[in-house]
């Protein structure tokens, strides 16, 4: 049972580390279809997303305009 233990922890951690990279390349998706024209709620409403989500998303990988 340890040992089923521990490997149920090591794909728990790169399940974490996938579903992280996923996240970083979904918002850096977001964000780069905004920069190029594509209006908040025009994205909200096309990712099924809030308004205020998409605009989180937007800031947390890196604003409303390039770095």
């Amino acid at each position: 049972m340890l040992a089923q233990a521990r490997l149920a922890g090591e794909r728990l951690i790169e399940a974490e580390h996938d579903a992280d990279v996923a996240r970083a390349d979904f918002h850096r998706a977001v964000r780069r279809l905004h920069l190029s024209g594509a209006s908040l709620r025009q994205l909200a409403s096309e990712l099924k997303l809030s308004h205020q989500r998409i605009h989180q998303i937007v800031e947390e990988a890196g604003g409303t305009r390039p770095r």
